[in-house]
């Protein structure tokens, strides 16, 4: 029931509330596999709006679900070299470990990104 009231409004929703209903589904693994697609297929639409916890949260969940949809995790990859200085270390952790628990090695451009600013001096750990 839930799902399909989501599904419903997937079609309205912004980038943060597309988000949120990734990492919400994920956190409870619920593998609804209409809605994850639904939800980011609106996404790529309003990818380029997406901060950098909203993309780390997406590929999060769909890593944790185990789903596969190349074209979404390109997608992510694209934006997260572009706002890679926005990323806390959380983020990064979050967005490594998707794309290594998916095996989508190939993305060395994004893996390289993050290895670069997970040395920036800036970067915030957890607790500070």
């Amino acid at each position: 029931f839930i799902s399909s009231a989501s599904m419903a409004k997937i079609s309205e929703s912004d980038a943060q509330h597309l988000s949120n209903t990734s990492w919400s589904v994920a956190s409870i693994s619920f593998l609804h596999r209409p809605l994850m697609h639904a939800i980011s297929s609106a996404a790529m639409l309003t990818m380029s709006n997406c901060g950098s916890q909203g993309l780390a949260n997406m590929s999060w969940a769909v890593a944790l679900l185990q789903m596969e949809h190349p074209p979404f995790m390109e997608a992510i990859s694209a934006e997260a070299i572009n706002k890679i200085q926005e990323f806390d270390a959380q983020g990064c952790a979050n967005v490594a470990w998707a794309f290594a628990s998916l095996n989508m090695w190939s993305h060395e451009f994004l893996l390289h990104a993050i290895a670069a600013r997970s040395l920036s001096p800036g970067l915030q750990l957890a607790g500070q």
